[in-house]
């Protein structure tokens, strides 16, 4: 009756070479058994642990990494496109009962194992908003009479429905003879599965049962089959199961004798490390991901696991990539330069010391940033600062070499700006409404003299602004009023530079003071009276030329004794009281003031031309 229908089946089938001909021989087969005796299909091969586990570690894998959309952009990269109406649909929710884990962890579990993967696209006009996964063995493939292809779904009722070609998502697995659909793992390794389905229910027998008799019992004579059988019987019931651990009595001239077996024996052992080995071999996964480490070291293993990405698990990602380019990207966005791809940076991070040593050489040649290594090790930036990038100044073009030469020689030259500005104000007196004479040139060349000595960003910075106060002493001596709060601006960052060279003497000399406890404040009160003067002679030259602009000439060195005085006394002060400790912490002590004291530079500097 069986073969009847199964005749009838294969005479209504007008080619055996179309999909719906091969997908009723791929189930026809699915039922056969392989040379081992063993049925082979999904289910049974999903019941077998080195298939299950490498169909999970290639679609767990695969689903694991971010799946994102980018924008190749003119200068600036391939960043992330988060405003792209797909980015959120696959990233997070494909559909509204699924993840994006579970989702693509779903399709690719049937690309492997059936070959094809499907996912209906769901779109708001012409927008895909959601993708719905389909059971390869629910899809038809035909092809209409323009030859496009179009997929029938069935549904449960057994009528079909149409999806055109463009909203069908279908990753085709690899060994596609027509290059439509893909054959699975488990079609194309029926044989090697149920060699080791056999493999494990022998195992199950061998121990369940004994693939030899556990025991003999030996008597004198010759028993009759219902003595033989009651003798085994009662040995059994009273020997066997988990309770055979008990002392035998033997009757008359019975003897015992054990017969032990052991999977070795038979090589049982070697047969399952090489049927893994075959797995691993169809599924193109290390032996070692399934966990087979006979072989395995852990000096290879890392190595091991970068082929496993590049030689196992891209293919994969390549067949879900341009399929997903090609069906939910308009030909617009492509030519936007938008495009889909997996983030496998995870994958590739090698042990902790060899990431630092490939960023540090990233850095030192310049196309790594700091806050660039940050974020590839998923920390917060530190701001603009880590933004700048750094390169060996040894590395120069060669047609640039005489270039590089002569800003070497620069560098020591007094700032051009700051020259030009001080030839044009040589000689120059400037007289304000009162009378007051204020030598500019020996302002100016005070601080050219320290700007030599600076490094070349504090330099550029600093001559910048003293250009900006040499524009307003020109300002000043043609009579024009001149804004004390531009004063402010242009004198304020040259004070903050000057406080801050101040600050840094004395937490130094201070902390070697916080070495001989008992001395301590002898030696504090004679620093901070020779510091004084000290500070005096440093911003002396600043608060005469801030004085003069801003029109309180006559109270310069007021304002100065002041300001320096009130510095040094809060400075000793704060010393003082942290000295108010036992003499083992006062070391700590004073280097807690002095971290203490990261923007007093700017403060004082703020306080003096507020005044």
């Amino acid at each position: 009756m069986l073969l009847d229908k199964l005749a009838k089946a294969v005479k209504s089938l007008s080619s055996f070479d179309d999909d719906k001909t091969r997908s009723f021989l791929r189930g026809i087969t699915s039922l056969m058994p392989v040379a081992s005796g063993v049925k082979v299909n999904d289910d049974t091969a999903m019941n077998y642990s080195a298939c299950w586990r490498a169909t999970r570690l290639l679609s767990e894998t695969t689903a694991g990494l971010p799946l994102l959309v980018h924008q190749r952009v003119k200068d600036k990269g391939s960043p992330r496109a988060p405003s792209h109406p797909i980015y959120g649909m696959l990233k997070e929710t494909p559909n509204p009962l699924m993840t994006s884990f579970s989702f693509r962890d779903t399709l690719t579990g049937h690309l492997i194992n059936r070959g094809n993967g499907f996912a209906n696209i769901q779109r708001a006009g012409a927008t895909p908003v959601h993708l719905w996964p389909i059971h390869p063995s629910r899809i038809e493939i035909v092809r209409d009479d323009d030859h496009r292809l179009v997929y029938l779904v069935h549904n449960n009722d057994g009528k079909p429905f149409a999806v055109a070609a463009s909203d069908m998502i279908h990753v085709t697995g690899p060994v596609s003879g027509d290059g439509i659909t893909g054959k699975g793992v488990i079609e194309q390794a029926r044989e090697t599965i149920g060699f080791g389905i056999a493999t494990e229910r022998y195992g199950a027998t061998l121990f369940g049962n004994g693939a030899r008799p556990s025991s003999v019992l030996t008597v004198t004579g010759i028993l009759d089959d219902d003595a033989a059988k009651r003798m085994r019987a009662s040995w059994v019931e009273t020997y066997g199961g988990p309770d055979g651990e008990r002392v035998a009595i033997l009757e008359q001239d019975t003897k015992y004798q054990a017969i032990g077996t052991t999977p070795e024996d038979a090589q049982f052992l070697q047969t399952r490390q090489h049927n893994i080995t075959e797995i691993a071999r169809w599924y193109g996964v290390p032996p070692h991901m399934l966990f087979e480490l006979s072989r395995s070291t852990f000096n290879n293993i890392e190595h091991q696991g970068l082929e496993f990405l590049i030689y196992s698990l891209m293919p994969w990602l390549i067949r879900w990539e341009q399929e997903l380019n090609r069906k939910l990207l308009s030909p617009v966005d492509r030519g936007n330069g938008f495009f889909i791809k997996h983030e496998v940076k995870g994958l590739a991070r090698g042990d902790m010391k060899s990431r630092f040593e490939s960023y540090a050489i990233g850095k030192q040649w310049g196309w790594y940033n700091s806050n660039v290594i940050l974020g590839l090790e998923d920390m917060e930036p530190i701001g603009t600062q880590g933004d700048v990038y750094l390169v060996p100044m040894n590395m120069t073009p060669a047609h640039r070499i005489d270039e590089v030469v002569d800003a070497q020689m620069r560098k020591n030259e007094p700032p051009a700006k700051l020259a030009k500005q001080l030839k044009s104000l040589k000689q120059t007196v400037l007289l304000d409404g009162r009378g007051h004479v204020e030598k500019v040139e020996e302002f100016f060349a005070t601080m050219a003299n320290r700007i030599e000595s600076l490094e070349r960003n504090t330099a550029e910075t600093l001559e910048a602004r003293l250009v900006t106060i040499a524009q307003l002493f020109e300002q000043r001596q043609q009579g024009e009023d001149v804004d004390r709060a531009q004063v402010a601006g242009a004198i304020q960052p040259a004070l903050e530079h000057v406080f801050g060279r101040l600050i840094r003497k004395e937490c130094k000399a201070v902390a070697r003071f916080a070495n001989e406890p008992g001395s301590f404040l002898a030696k504090l009160d004679e620093f901070y009276e020779q510091h004084e003067a000290h500070a005096i002679t440093e911003l002396r030259a600043l608060v005469s030329a801030y004085t003069s602009l801003a029109g309180d000439a006559h109270d310069g060195e007021r304002l100065l004794s002041e300001s320096v005085a009130w510095y040094v006394k809060a400075g000793r002060e704060a010393f003082v009281a942290a000295a108010e400790c036992q003499p083992e912490e006062l070391s700590a002590a004073v280097e807690r003031v002095a971290e203490s004291w990261e923007c007093r530079g700017a403060e004082l500097a703020r306080g003096l031309v507020g005044k």
